[in-house]
């Protein structure tokens, strides 16, 4: 399935690039030369693409899926306490003699509780904290642009 993906995306950044060639309305030897040129590096790319593709298939197929990252592993903790923290901090109000919020032990049971959803719910809001979670610039696989467009993708199916 992810091959033909795959392919289908091939197929239009291919058939866009082709197109955007023939706008420059060069003569057509001149458009035939530039297209060879390019063809090979082009269709050296697309194979890798599709490597990888099939390579990320094999791995979710046949691995455990685990991480060693530290930055990832602490990241992922900090997203699920935030999680809990804003949780809390809906439930708490100021104490009058202090000024700081004060929080009940039912409310915190309440909110352990249902933090233990089912297990599907459960499984949504790792997803979602993994696909979200903060790396290091350098080892990020997952850039500033692309965290936006993972929540509302989640937001909008619902899941979260």
């Amino acid at each position: 399935m992810a091959t033909q993906y795959l392919s289908k995306v091939i197929f239009s950044v291919h058939k866009f690039i082709l197109g955007a060639l023939a706008k420059v309305g060069y003569e057509t030897r001149v458009l035939d030369e530039l297209i060879s040129g390019l063809m090979a590096d082009l269709l050296a790319r697309y194979q890798d693409g599709m490597n990888r593709a099939i390579h990320l298939v094999h791995i979710e197929r046949h691995k455990k899926p685990y991480t060693l990252n530290h930055y990832f592993n602490e990241n992922l903790q900090k997203a699920r306490n935030d999680r809990t923290n804003q949780a809390l901090k809906n439930k708490a109000w100021n104490d009058k003699e202090t000024g700081r919020p004060v929080v009940t032990l039912d409310a915190i049971s309440s909110v352990v509780n249902n933090q233990s959803k089912s297990s599907i719910q459960q499984r949504r809001y790792t997803i979602f904290s993994r696909l979200t979670t903060k790396w290091p610039a350098s080892a990020s696989p997952i850039t500033s642009t692309t965290r936006p467009w993972i929540t509302a993708c989640f937001q909008a199916h619902q899941i979260l």
